[in-house]
């Protein structure tokens, strides 16, 4: 890879992390290229990116964005490959989980969302999380339960209102006859 070819990469890393909400960084040694396409494949459904490229030039990447500080540079050891997500970031870290449980050389090193760094567990914690679609209708059914049970209750006086009336009716014409 000579010089141009380098900047390049680094371009497209640094575009990748600046247009992603979430990025995880998995440990990758031992994986076969048939893995990696599998992992590729259910990525691309969540709107993910999966990339091995060498740290120094992550790092670089990650330098020139301005965050050298950021504590993702020192989980960049070894061979890892990066998972860029810009779409919904349980959706991804599902994904990623589930694969890491079918391929045990798949270890999951650390993510960063919403430019904090998350550990391992908190990637894993997020794979555990259902769906955004599933949480909005989760959300809905939360808000929409007291509605429903105030339409019940002013129903309920509504109907004994009829009711008395009813009874009432009854009344004056039983006095009429």
């Amino acid at each position: 890879m000579n010089r141009q070819e380098k900047q390049q990469c680094i371009a497209e890393v640094q575009q990748n992390f600046e247009q992603s909400s979430f990025v995880v960084v998995l440990g990758c040694e031992g994986l076969s290229v048939n893995q990696f396409q599998g992992l590729r494949s259910k990525l691309r459904e969540q709107s993910s990116k999966l990339q091995v490229i060498k740290n120094t030039l992550s790092r670089r990447a990650l330098v020139g964005l301005g965050q050298a500080d950021s504590t993702l540079l020192s989980y960049l050891k070894r061979q890892v490959a990066l998972v860029f997500v810009r779409g919904d970031a349980a959706a991804a870290a599902k994904v990623v989980c589930e694969y890491q449980r079918d391929v045990e050389k798949l270890t999951i090193i650390a993510g960063r969302l919403d430019n904090r760094v998350i550990d391992h567990e908190m990637v894993q914690f997020l794979g555990t999380l259902p769906a955004q679609e599933i949480i909005a209708a989760q959300l809905c059914g939360v808000l929409k339960s007291p509605l429903v049970i105030h339409v019940r209750l002013l129903q309920q006086v509504l109907v004994r209102l009829l009711v008395v009336l009813r009874s009432i009716q009854e009344k004056k014409e039983a006095e009429v006859q």
